[in-house]
């Protein structure tokens, strides 16, 4: 039994701009065609038996926007709570808008960084600081959905079942989403958490660059179930003003 891919309703929109976003690859050329052998390595590698394969780990460190964390991926992504590529994978699936956040918040508190601003508990860390996330985040996912429909990129599964007529829905075992995929809205989300934390937190650089990587392999999650290209979950770094990723377009053609 075949499954069928949803009509595209969901956030439909009319666009006559992508913020300044460049534009993703063309389908069928020699990048693309990479991306989208890695985004199926990393969907199988979610179901090996192991935690972490070195095939995964290799990916995420070919793409990292802000090259490799000061410690290990595997140590890292367990400071936010997540043990396995299997378990970001499985997160990315159904996750809500503010948990991502939440885990930043936490990670935050076991580093030990200092407030930039006391604002007591109410408007500090308790509530005020998800206040603020969810209102740069309603501003930055519309940017991201004016891009996703001026550029209009076809999600992996739909190009795999276009050029080959097969269905690879069932390797994902993923409800396909019913928009476009660049930019992903998944990253702005965890890139805004990012964007969020620095302006809350005393964090250093090296601290910095480890926040974002976490940030970044949890997004590339959603390559791990079929319905993103690794670009997708870059650029996302873009709409959501992180300094990083400014130039990550020409910085990947070196």
């Amino acid at each position: 039994m075949s499954k069928i891919y949803p009509k595209m309703t969901v956030e439909k929109r009319e666009s006559s701009t992508a913020h300044k976003l460049k534009a993703p690859l063309e389908e069928g050329s020699e990048e693309y065609n990479k991306e989208l052998q890695d985004t199926i390595v990393l969907c199988r590698e979610a179901n090996r038996p192991e935690s972490w394969t070195q095939d995964t780990i290799d990916i995420l460190l070919k793409y990292s926007p802000v090259g490799s964390p000061s410690i290990d991926t595997k140590t890292l992504l367990s400071e936010f709570g997540f043990n396995s590529w299997k378990e970001i994978c499985d997160f990315v699936r159904d996750d809500e808008c503010i948990e991502f956040m939440v885990k930043v918040a936490k990670w935050a508190k076991f580093k030990g960084f200092n407030l930039k601003k006391d604002r007591g508990f109410i408007d500090g860390t308790g509530i005020g600081i998800y206040d603020r996330y969810l209102n740069r985040l309603k501003s930055s996912l519309e940017q991201t959905f004016d891009a996703k429909y001026f550029y209009k990129a076809e999600r992996p599964l739909e190009y795999l079942h276009k050029i080959t007529g097969v269905d690879f829905s069932y390797m994902a075992d993923y409800v396909h989403p019913g928009h476009n995929r660049y930019p992903a809205g998944h990253g702005v989300k965890f890139y805004e958490a990012v964007d969020n934390a620095v302006d809350t937190y005393k964090i250093e650089s090296g601290d910095r660059i480890n926040l974002i990587y976490a940030a970044y392999v949890v997004a590339m999650g959603r390559s791990g179930i079929l319905v993103h290209l690794p670009e997708d979950n870059i650029a996302s770094g873009f709409l959501a003003d992180l300094p990083e990723f400014i130039n990550w377009k020409e910085k990947k053609k070196k």
